[in-house]
């Protein structure tokens, strides 16, 4: 299945998630912003609808495992909504918290002080460049994101702050990666939302698998649940989140559709009548 489906009713992609979700032991996970909760021009402000809210909490009654895969540190989206019956995976897969127990990745504990160093630089040559006016940096210690959604010019400083940032972050042994009007400073360690996935499959013994996302990290994903899959080691279904700036690639690499969060709550609904059919 591939992307087509989006234009089919939400009732069908509903019971075929369903459908996955039923090969147990199973798991339901989503990415936070642009999937749960609307983008927001600041980090901080981003909010979950209580009835989105509501409808996950029900979903952890009806699946054996929901789950938040974020690039957010995992303490920051814990501060957004009771994710108290959630396994949280935050920092792009460096972090997670599952039961109480919270876990580090060693690669991401020893890129810190190259983060702090790499953001401190390129913090000043945008200073020096009068280019930081909007931008937002926010260093979540494991990892960095730099955020250019409320800059004046977007074009200009997207033009200027990706290279530098590829070229400060390589002098530091780190990696760069990109969303949407965002780059984002990683260990050199390939530790993404694919191998974070994973990870759960295996530490969980999972059957079955549906990942929600809505950017470029999230590709990484639906990428690493499609080689389980080709490898028959499970089912699994990625769910693409559409809006007005998503990258080609997201749709590309989906199984299914939904357009924009309005879209998920809608099918979130969905696929709780039909898992209280069973």
């Amino acid at each position: 299945m591939k992307g087509d489906i989006a234009s089919n009713d939400d009732s069908d992609v509903a019971r075929h998630l369903a459908t996955v979700l039923r090969s147990r032991p199973s798991a339901l996970l989503f990415d936070f912003d642009g999937t749960l909760s609307e983008l927001s021009s600041e980090p901080d402000s981003a909010t979950i609808r209580p009835e989105m809210e509501h409808a996950v909490r029900r979903l952890t009654e009806l699946v054996d495992v929901v789950g938040i895969v974020t690039g957010r540190a995992a303490q920051d989206v814990m501060t957004k909504f009771d994710t108290s019956n959630m396994v949280i995976v935050g920092n792009h897969g460096l972090e997670t918290f599952n039961d109480g127990v919270h876990v580090e990745h060693d690669a991401g504990v020893m890129a810190t002080a190259s983060i702090d160093a790499a953001m401190s630089e390129i913090q000043a040559r945008l200073v020096r460049d009068k280019l930081d006016d909007g931008v937002i940096f926010e260093n979540k210690r494991l990892s960095a994101s730099i955020h250019y959604r409320n800059a004046p010019n977007q074009k200009q400083v997207g033009s200027v702050l990706i290279p530098l940032s590829r070229r400060i972050a390589t002098g530091h042994g780190l990696r760069l990666t990109e969303g949407k009007l965002i780059v984002e400073l990683r260990p050199m360690e390939e530790v993404s939302k694919g191998t974070a996935v994973t990870q759960l499959v295996e530490e969980l013994n999972l059957r079955a698998a549906v990942f929600l996302g809505d950017d470029l990290t999230d590709v990484d994903g639906f990428e690493g649940l499609r080689a389980l899959r080709e490898a028959d080691v499970i089912d699994a279904v990625a769910v693409g989140v559409i809006g007005p700036d998503s990258h080609p690639r997201v749709a590309a690499s989906a199984d299914v559709l939904v357009m924009g969060v309005d879209g998920v709550a809608n099918l979130l609904d969905q696929l709780i009548h039909e898992l209280e059919q069973e």
